[in-house]
């Protein structure tokens, strides 16, 4: 999801440069964010994964039963998750730059250093707040394991469980 995430947003910043037309001088900062939608949405599905995967794939029952608490647990979720966007974004903006200098790809940009660091620097950061974001609505979102359908009886020794009727 990362890498396909990543290589979706420098071909999206490659196809505007192709098209910024010589005239009008496009900046490089709109080229090199192009992938900006591509990036957020890759990164806001890794997060809402990570949040609300681990009853998903029954990984739950394992993590709670080695941290019982569930803060400790999103911390890390999230940490681990932050890290993993800044490195996607940090590689799609610099993928981007690379892929759009020269007068080959990109003769009609303008771009300025400063201005070009400033804009990858926060096109990273949004993707990575996004990401923190999707943690935490699929932690509140969570669909924990499905309730048992056993219940159990008056006496001690045995459990009733509901089956439903065979069709006739």
């Amino acid at each position: 999801l990362l890498a396909a995430t990543a290589a979706a947003a420098v071909v999206t910043a490659v196809v505007l440069a192709l098209l910024a037309r010589p005239a009008g001088g496009a900046p490089a900062g709109q080229v090199v964010t192009a992938g900006h939608p591509v990036l957020g949405l890759g990164l806001l599905a890794l997060g809402a994964l990570v949040g609300a995967g681990d009853f998903t794939t029954g990984a739950a029952t394992t993590t709670y039963a080695a941290v019982p608490r569930r803060l400790p647990v999103l911390g890390a979720q999230a940490v681990l998750t932050a890290v993993a966007a800044l490195l996607t974004g940090s590689t799609a903006v610099v993928g981007a730059v690379v892929a759009t200098t020269g007068d080959l790809v990109a003769p009609g940009v303008a771009a300025t250093p400063g201005a070009l660091a400033a804009d990858g620097a926060g096109l990273v950061l949004h993707v990575t707040g996004l990401a923190l974001l999707a943690i935490g609505a699929g932690a509140l979102l969570r669909r924990p394991a499905p309730p048992s359908s056993c219940r159990p009886s008056s006496s001690w020794s045995s459990t009733r469980c509901w089956r439903p009727a065979r069709a006739r």
